[in-house]
């Protein structure tokens, strides 16, 4: 078989949908690169080796060789009841009544389906089999009704690349598609419903999918519609999956179009609920919460000021902070009632028990130590400070300055113990509602992070390194320091590191895709450029690096996805109203895999500290994102410090360093590099 051959081949097997955005020159380009690459490796011209994929690699090319790969598509649309494999056309509005939503996984777009555009899912010929995916139904308050019970299904992965499709509970059949029932209102107008799928708990895709209900007959462009408006994978690749640690609860957030905000949870024992807030609800038990940390860091609630002295600076010797962890705890508390409790109010798949509320199961559900996320479209107003959530019950009636701190936990503090494995952040012990314990708040009893969008393409649970990490430093010169002086040793030791003072010099190192970055730390001021909030690196006369120039395409790292730190210290630019345009710019325009901020304005001797501890696990001990945040948290804790929980994580819970001598995480006993390596 030719290459020739080969590339009509590949191109047949493209989405229609898909192969509308590709010019024949792009095609065309990429057969030359396999025959250069032919002649150069000295084989036959045309010998049918090479196949041809839509990635970028380290060198730039657009196109390189992998192993075949079949394409596979989520396709979605309507059909009445009595005729399930009837789609209904997206120009026809509904009336009121019951329908039929369908979901399915194929190799290319299903006949009839509403989608905006076929999202393309990779699976790999060899892919392991009995992954379960989940696609789960929620309603929006008043609009698309889902069914209880049958608004769950479920998808298992076969070793062809296929799916095995497992129905909801109901009386409608179909081999090839979930069927999910829905009721839709009579009134004439929009109405929707959102399609969550998850893998482990994990949620991979977002879809909003929505109905026009008017008048028998009268044709409507995009009267049904569905919108992929979050993705944090798109390949669904099995092997990937296989890899990925189940989560204890995955929270998804976003707006409505009358200003609530709606909070779905989907985790474990099939957990599933939806509560909505109002945006003043919202902005008052979130400004409380970072309003609260404000005060304990620097005694005002507005946060750092010159000349306003920072309380922890020696934290071993701040007085208040017996009163600062039962100030935090009411804060976490309130947002824990008004957000979490409602969930649990409304949830299905909880522990049936007469005589306990739902609330109060969905407490037992969380005692236990685990994975969690806050899934954000990126957006500042939809950022939870999940690690602050207060879940141990508190007698608010009692004002806070008579509440006590727990005995126990105070004791392991001040013995530095390992905390991980104390009784009380085990969730194995209980405490009068006028204790406050430290174990109480999500960030120091859970692995806590906040996954963003990539808006398109797919990220892994990895960063891999296939000889030595690569990584990029930048100081602001008045940080230079013990700090600065062991980050640069620990990076040194582990592969290579290329430190900078300088704002053009950094800039042009970001931009290298030749030595693309696995991890990127500032250790920075802020200051403003033409209005907007910029990093600063080098002296205070040094010109700022702003969203702009991160996301117009020059820094690209779609090769090593970096995690990027950003430790940037009395400065704004690192809150989440402004550090979301960061957060945008690194993960979906530069294709970082996960940005590491705070949630209010720290000191430098905190972002030392904090660094130190979180370096330590996700660098040299090479722990998840989320394990790794949680044992800085807990160290900054047993120096009687509870400002760790001022750092908050952007990325997966999973995310982590692989290298390729490491044993590979699919379970096999074969080392990563020789196993499951992508860039081998």
């Amino acid at each position: 078989m030719s290459v020739l051959t080969d590339l009509l081949d590949f191109v047949a097997n493209l989405p229609p949908s898909l192969l509308l955005l590709v010019p024949f020159s792009y095609l065309a380009v990429g057969l030359v690169q396999v025959l250069r690459r032919q002649e150069r490796r000295g084989e036959p011209l045309g010998s049918a080796q090479p196949r041809l994929s839509f990635e970028e690699d380290d060198e730039e090319d657009y196109y390189y060789e992998q192993p075949p790969t079949r394409v596979r598509v989520v396709s979605t649309g309507f059909a009445q009841t009595w005729a399930s494999e009837d789609p209904l056309p997206a120009d026809l509005p509904l009336e009121g009544g019951r329908y039929l939503f369908w979901l399915a996984v194929g190799p290319s777009a299903l006949p009839g389906n509403i989608d905006d555009l076929a999202a393309p899912l990779m699976l790999p010929d060899d892919a392991s089999a009995g992954e379960v995916i989940h696609v789960v139904l929620f309603d929006y308050r008043g609009e698309l009704g889902v069914t209880p019970g049958a608004d769950v299904g479920r998808l298992i992965l076969r070793a062809d690349g296929g799916m095995d499709v497992k129905q909801p509970t109901h009386e409608f059949r179909s081999d090839d598609r979930l069927l999910f029932p829905v009721h839709v209102p009579e009134t004439p107008g929009i109405y929707r419903l959102r399609c969550n799928i998850y893998c482990r708990n994990t949620l991979l895709q977002s879809r909003v999918v929505q109905v026009t209900v008017a008048l028998a007959g009268v044709r409507q462009r995009d009267a049904l519609r569905t919108t992929l408006d979050y993705v944090t994978d798109s390949t669904l690749d099995p092997a990937a999956l296989a890899r990925i640690p189940p989560l204890r609860l995955s929270v998804f957030a976003n707006s409505n179009d009358d200003g609530t905000h709606s909070f779905r949870f989907f985790g474990e024992s099939t957990v599933k609920a939806t509560t909505m807030v109002s945006a003043g609800e919202v902005e008052e038990f979130l400004g409380r919460v970072r309003r609260t940390l404000s005060w304990v860091a620097w005694g005002n609630t507005e946060g750092w000021q010159e000349g306003t002295p920072f309380k922890y600076l020696n934290p071993g010797h701040t007085p208040t902070f017996e009163s600062d962890l039962k100030e935090l705890a009411l804060a976490g508390y309130l947002m824990w009632t008004a957000v979490i409790g409602g969930v649990a109010a409304t949830a299905d798949g909880l522990p049936e028990d007469d005589d306990n509320s739902p609330i109060l199961a969905l407490q037992e559900v969380m005692r236990r130590p685990g994975l969690v996320e806050f899934a954000n479209k990126v957006k500042a107003s939809y950022t939870v400070p999940a690690a602050l959530l207060y879940d141990f019950d508190l007698d608010t009636g009692v004002p806070w300055p008579s509440w006590r701190v727990c005995e126990h936990a105070l004791a392991a503090i001040d013995a530095q113990a390992d905390l991980a494995s104390h009784a009380c952040f085990r969730g194995e012990t209980t405490h009068a509602e006028t204790v406050v314990c430290p174990a109480g708040f999500w960030g120091f009893r859970h692995g806590v992070t906040l996954p963003q969008s990539i808006g398109g393409g797919s990220t892994k649970p990895y960063i891999e390194v296939a000889d030595d990490l690569r990584a990029i430093l930048g100081v602001a010169d008045v940080f230079i320091g013990p700090h600065t002086a062991w980050v640069l040793e620990v990076l040194k030791g582990l592969g290579s590191v290329a430190g900078f003072q300088d704002r053009d010099q950094l800039l042009s190192a970001l931009r290298d895709r030749h030595r693309s970055p696995h991890f990127v730390y500032f250790y920075c001021h802020g200051t403003e450029a033409n209005g907007v909030p910029a990093l600063q690196v080098g002296s205070e006369e040094s010109a700022g690096i702003d969203y702009a120039q991160l996301s117009n395409g020059k820094v690209f790292w779609k090769g090593s996805r970096p995690l990027v730190f950003l430790n940037g210290c009395r400065t704004a630019a690192v809150q989440p109203k402004y550090a979301m345009n960061f957060v945008e710019a690194f993960i979906q325009r530069a294709r970082a895999s996960g940005v590491i901020g705070t949630e209010i304005i720290t000191d430098e001797s905190l972002g030392a500290r904090f660094g130190q501890h979180f370096l330590e696990n996700f660098l040299i001990l090479r722990a998840p994102v989320a394990d790794a945040m949680r044992s800085a948290r807990l160290s900054l804790l047993t120096e009687r410090d509870p400002l760790g929980m001022a750092f908050v994580a952007y990325a997966p819970p999973q995310l982590r360093l692989v290298r390729h001598d490491d044993s590979c995480p699919c379970g096999s006993r074969r080392i990563f590099g020789a196993c499951c390596a992508d860039l081998a």
